[in-house]
């Protein structure tokens, strides 16, 4: 099920880039839907776990987006994101705040704050978490 995660993030991510920050809300919807519906039917022991880390990121990210420019799908992402790995999603947003920086920094210099899409930051923070997830020996899938 982590496939349909990535799914999600690059339709997101290609929703972000080319519709001009303009992501509808019924994509990470679905993608929250089926992981809820699946730790339901499939994994029940887990569901506690991993709604607490999709909630946790998303009250997160809500906080950022209130100072920040972030929107809400952002956040919705990124707790969806919690939803589907647990706890590598926080290493998968840290690595996405991280690879974001340099591209900020930019704008701070040249006096061009604008929002930008941070969708494709979380897809890349996300894939490398699950890498180093797997190397761990974590299993996720």
């Amino acid at each position: 099920m982590v496939l349909i995660m990535l799914c999600i993030l690059i339709i997101s991510s290609i929703y972000d880039i080319v519709n001009k920050h303009i992501i509808p809300l019924m994509i990470p919807a679905i993608g929250i839907t089926i992981r809820i519906i699946e730790l339901t039917v499939y994994e029940p022991l887990k569901m506690p776990e991993m709604c607490m880390m999709g909630v946790l990121i998303f009250i997160i990210l809500l906080f950022i987006s209130y100072f920040g420019n972030l929107g809400g799908a952002d956040c919705l992402i990124g707790g969806m994101c919690g939803l589907y790995i647990g706890e590598p999603a926080l290493l998968g947003m840290v690595f996405a705040f991280a690879l974001s920086i340099p591209y900020t920094l930019q704008m701070k210099i040249n006096d061009n704050e604008k929002e930008y899409a941070f969708i494709p930051y979380i897809f890349i923070g996300m894939a490398i978490s699950l890498i180093i997830s797997m190397k761990k020996g974590i299993i996720i899938w």
